[in-house]
């Protein structure tokens, strides 16, 4: 392993470390701090929702500000998330100014996820050799370790142990954003040109659907992962067998990841989409049909060659088909759809279902949109396959 592909590896290590002190305990710091759980359904509701707005914006302003790179936006929303942890944890604040503060601060630190992969991907228009989806998924292996730490921290302490933390994560990870090399390129092919949503979308139609297909899958994991914990408890489990299930699923995801750039020696990306799609259909009715713990766990070990292998594949597939120009347009665009408007609907839809008709009818819920989601991708990856064919034919006529 060279160095650089080390460091970059320690990036998502403490990236995601300080990821889940902000989204692995939001209703336990929320709850502590006073909050209802409809407030604090509508402070992820409103954090979810406005990250279609935000992470496109804030992410694209490396492209719109001279001098502003990559690394030095990445620092300037982490002293942001360090200012708005102080204020929650030392000022007395009525609860619209602290729920306006906890949506600021998960919009901050939702940002840099296209921003990490932006590095890998200029490293690799530059001809240096990142492995992302190690890196990725070191970051997933993290975040299961960190929740667990958390958890202990928080029982012997309280949840105030989070902003220190992420504190201690983020002095880790300015030593590690400083000691990255910059790209060779500074102005074209860096991927920082600014275009809107609705031109992309216009350009890239096939990318775009294709993260529809997605955001319908992811959807009904997010429901599935936020309600969690009442299906282990109608399941017969407790807490800890919760953090054990969720432990597992971040977990898997490591090998996945890593094998992805090996897979795509035989597999095109698109074919590597579609399986992943399909195995997240089986991964969320697996959650969904359970009928005892040891289904549910074999369901959430699923969320390796589902998520896994989709967001390693999904971010070479923005390198490969997206111009390089628009490269952190196509990466911001999968959190737009996936955290933004996938976790947004899942959230509302998922806790609108469960307290008007009950787990059952939620779960189905889950079922339905996550094949919805299947088909969908399934009939783009033939579309595209028949007009391939067809162009190969009427070239060699």
């Amino acid at each position: 392993m060279n160095h650089l592909q080390r460091k970059y590896n320690l990036l998502h290590i403490f990236f995601w470390l300080t990821y889940c002190t902000i989204y692995g305990y939001v209703a336990v710091f929320l709850q502590y701090k006073g909050l209802s759980s409809t407030m604090i359904g509508l402070t992820t509701g409103l954090g979810s929702a406005l990250t279609i707005l935000t992470t496109p914006w804030l992410s694209g302003m490396a492209g719109r500000i001279r001098g502003l790179s990559i690394k030095r936006l990445i620092v300037i929303t982490y002293i942001g998330t360090i200012a708005l942890w102080m204020v929650l944890l030392w000022v007395p604040l009525p609860q619209m100014v602290l729920m306006a503060c906890y949506i600021a601060m998960t919009n901050l630190i939702a940002a840099n996820v296209p921003l990490l992969t932006m590095i890998c991907m200029n490293y690799l228009t530059d001809g240096v050799q990142v492995n992302f989806g190690i890196a990725r998924g070191l970051g997933s292996v993290a975040y299961a370790s960190s929740a667990v730490i958390l958890g202990i921290l928080i029982e012997h302490w309280n949840p105030s142990v989070l902003g220190v933390v992420h504190a201690i994560g983020t002095a880790g990870l300015f030593a590690i954003v400083y000691s990255l090399p910059d790209v060779a390129h500074k102005e074209h092919g860096s991927g920082q040109e600014s275009i809107s949503i609705p031109e992309f979308a216009r350009r890239y139609s096939l990318y775009v659907l294709i993260l529809l297909a997605f955001a319908l899958q992811f959807s009904a994991a997010t429901t599935l992962s936020t309600y969690l914990i009442d299906i282990v408890v109608n399941l017969g489990g407790t807490t800890s067998m919760y953090g054990i299930a969720v432990f597992f699923m971040a977990a898997s995801e490591l090998p996945f990841m890593a094998l992805t750039p090996w897979l795509k020696r035989y597999l095109s990306s698109e074919r590597l989409l579609l399986f992943a799609a399909l195995m997240y259909m089986l991964r969320n009715v697996t959650i969904a049909l359970a009928p005892n713990l040891t289904v549910l766990i074999i369901g959430m070990l699923l969320q390796g060659c589902s998520y896994g292998i989709f967001t390693a594949s999904i971010t070479y597939y923005v390198h490969e088909q997206i111009g390089i120009e628009h490269g952190m347009a196509g990466q911001t665009m999968i959190a737009v759809m996936t955290t933004g408007l996938g976790a947004t609907v899942g959230n509302v839809l998922g806790g609108m279902l469960q307290d008007g008709y009950g787990l059952p009818v939620m779960l189905r819920f889950t079922e339905w949109i996550t094949a919805a989601g299947f088909l969908l991708y399934a009939v783009l990856m033939l579309k595209e396959a028949l007009t391939k064919a067809s162009s190969r034919k009427r070239g060699d006529q």
